[in-house]
């Protein structure tokens, strides 16, 4: 072999033990195709082999530029130190979470400070502080001696006010506009899907909230792609990570972890952007067949409409509510026929979409969306008050 097929194969397994590790789907359908085009050398005399090599070659080019192009790179984070808090290392969304033997990742159990600075380039696009309390929730308002309802606040990011200052969150916000009355505990974190509820609702972690409070409301915050997360496409989390599948019946059941269930090859595929977007624009053009998207919000509203379910079994209460943000009118119709409140966003925000309701060059909610996302919760809490 020469000296220019040793360099070009060391380069190959180079690539190959990459593309293992970042990146899969955009390096190794390139790698293959150079691979492939590469070979043709080696028998060019045979025109049969010749052109379908070319063919599979151009495919996994085109397959690779297509990864690329629905791939977006990661934002550049900077943590900072502050005295109060229990530093762990140098990545923020990692400092304070550990790995959680029922919901995959999580907070830490401990009041903590993590200072987190979003940069990308010279801009910064965040600096603020993130305060938690013994059980890792992000801190709201201790009215635990005057409350007699509690507020119990499911969602993601969006919920835990990623990019915001604590009294900037919505769920601040919330419970100050309800007074002492009330007791609001925001369960939302970085990357959780509605997976994450129900399985904290099935664990026995919120065990100690029941028969402590005359009235009891929950609240899931929905907005559109976060389906993905539940279905294991957009993963976030360790090997615990919740699965759940639909029954029969189209309710959430569990099946073990998202890990026990994917192989390396099925794990490749459901990270692959460029075949998601593929089952998009066939459910979009309505070819009448159950699309990947189709099967996501079945899936995402069967877990929510489980969580209702356990909502009630464990607390006694039926005044389980989704809320949906603007946008998100498929996942909506899925709920119309259950008898899950709904809060639609849609009517609340005014001009949406507006760069107002966005941390710019970050698209998580704004202090100026929180304050009409607290708001919202606040009428229909008012409202569902009223009917006592």
């Amino acid at each position: 072999m020469s000296k220019k097929n040793i360099i070009f194969w060391i380069l190959i397994i180079a690539l190959a033990i990459l593309g293992r590790f970042f990146y899969f789907w955009i390096i190794m359908p390139a790698l293959f195709g150079i691979v492939v085009f590469y070979s043709i050398q080696f028998y060019k005399s045979k025109l049969c082999l010749v052109y379908p090599a070319i063919i599979v070659g151009t495919l996994c080019l085109c397959f690779s530029a297509g990864e690329f192009y629905f791939w977006e790179p990661p934002h550049d984070y900077e943590l900072k130190n502050v005295a109060s808090v229990e530093y762990l290392g140098s990545n923020p969304y990692q400092s304070n979470w550990y790995g959680d033997p029922v919901l995959g990742y999580g907070a830490k159990a401990i009041v903590a400070k993590t200072s987190n600075r979003n940069i990308k380039g010279d801009l910064v696009i965040y600096d603020v502080l993130y305060t938690t309390d013994e059980k890792g929730r992000r801190i709201t308002p201790d009215n635990q001696s005057t409350a007699d309802t509690l507020i119990l606040l499911f969602g993601c990011s969006f919920t835990v006010g990623e990019g915001l200052e604590d009294h900037e969150t919505f769920a601040w916000q919330l419970s100050e506009l309800l007074g002492p009355k009330f007791q609001v505990y925001n369960y939302g974190f970085h990357g959780y899907g509605s997976h994450h509820m129900l399985a904290l609702l099935e664990s026995n972690r919120l065990d100690d909230l029941k028969n402590e409070y005359k009235n009891v409301y929950a609240y899931y915050l929905s907005f559109p792609s976060i389906e993905q997360r539940s279905g294991g496409i957009a993963q976030w989390g360790g090997p615990n990570t919740p699965k759940y599948v639909l029954d029969e019946s189209g309710l959430a059941v569990r099946k073990g972890t998202l890990e026990e269930h994917r192989t390396p090859l099925r794990g490749k595929f459901a990270r692959s952007l460029l075949l998601v977007n593929i089952f998009r624009i066939y459910d979009n053009r309505g070819l009448g067949f159950r699309s990947l998207d189709r099967y996501l919000l079945d899936l995402h509203a069967g877990i929510i409409k489980g969580s209702a379910r356990v909502f009630y079994d464990k607390f006694g209460s039926t005044d389980f509510t989704a809320v949906v943000y603007p946008g998100y009118d498929e996942f909506k119709k899925r709920l119309v026929i259950s008898d899950i409140g709904i809060i639609d966003m849609a009517n609340h925000f005014e001009d949406y979409p507006s760069e107002k309701y966005e941390i710019p060059h970050d698209g998580h909610p704004s202090y100026e969306a929180t304050k009409v996302i607290a708001k919202a919760y606040y009428e229909d809490i008012m409202e569902k008050m009223k009917k006592l």
